[in-house]
C-alpha cells in the first residue's frame, strides 16, 4: 500500500525491521499517536492504519505525524504477539519512547491502544511507563470519540470499521474529534488494575 501525500523521515526500526519503534515525519506542529504495536507500515509502504492517520492528523492541521508504540515487535494483530514481553526490547522502546516526548516537550499526544492492552499486564506496564513520561513532559493527551466500554481509548482501525465504508485503504469518510484525555487518571486506573491481576 502506497503512502497517501505523505512522505516518512523518520524511521526507528532494528536492523532485521522486526522491531519499529517510530515511523512520522518532522513538521512544525507535530501530534505523536501512540498504538498498540506496529504492522506493516515502514517508510516505503504504508498500512491502513497509517493512512487514516495521516488523513485524520492533516485534516486537523497538524503538519507531522509521529507513531510510536507500547511494544515495537511488528505483527499483523496483536493477539499474535507473545503474552510475555521481552524486557530489554521494552527497555530499548521506552527509552525512544522518553527521546521523542522529551523532543516534542508540550505537544498533543493520540493514544489509541484499544481494549487489547486489557488483557496483558505487560502492556498495561507499558503504557503507565508512558503516560509518566508523558505527564513529566507536559503532553497534551487526545483521543478518538469517547472511550470504549472498559475504559479505554478506541484504536483508529475500530473507528474506521465501525464508522467508515473504506476502512481497508485507511480512508476517513466520517470527520472525528479529537477530544481531551485525561492521562493522569487513567494511569492511576491501570494502576489499580494492574496491581489485581
Amino acid at each position: 500500500m502506497k503512502y497517501k501525500n505523505y512522505t516518512p523521515d523518520i524511521y526507528v526500526a532494528d536492523a532485521a525491521r522486526h522491531l519499529r519503534f517510530a515511523l512520522g515525519n518532522k513538521g512544525q506542529k507535530p501530534i505523536i499517536c501512540i498504538g498498540i504495536n506496529p504492522n506493516k507500515a515502514n517508510n516505503e509502504v504504508s498500512d491502513p492504519t497509517m493512512n487514516g492517520l495521516v488523513e485524520l492528523c492533516q485534516e486537523k492541521g497538524y503538519d507531522s505525524c509521529i507513531m510510536l508504540n507500547p511494544y515495537p515487535l511488528i505483527c499483523g494483530k496483536p493477539t499474535l504477539l507473545p503474552p510475555i514481553l521481552d524486557k530489554e526490547i521494552c527497555k530499548e522502546n521506552n527509552l525512544v519512547i522518553k527521546e521523542f516526548f522529551e523532543t516534542y516537550s508540550g505537544c498533543d499526544v493520540l493514544v489509541m491502544w484499544g481494549d487489547f492492552i486489557s488483557k496483558n499486564t505487560h502492556f498495561m506496564k507499558n503504557v503507565i511507563s508512558i503516560l509518566e513520561v508523558g505527564i513529566d513532559n507536559k503532553m497534551h493527551f487526545k483521543c478518538l470519540r469517547k472511550l470504549s466500554r472498559s475504559g479505554n481509548p478506541y484504536h483508529l482501525q475500530y473507528i474506521l470499521r465501525s464508522y467508515n465504508t473504506d476502512h481497508k485503504n485507511g480512508k476517513m469518510t466520517q470527520k472525528f474529534e479529537l477530544i481531551d484525555f485525561d492521562a493522569a487518571k487513567y494511569r492511576q486506573v491501570l494502576l489499580e488494575k494492574a496491581s489485581q491481576l
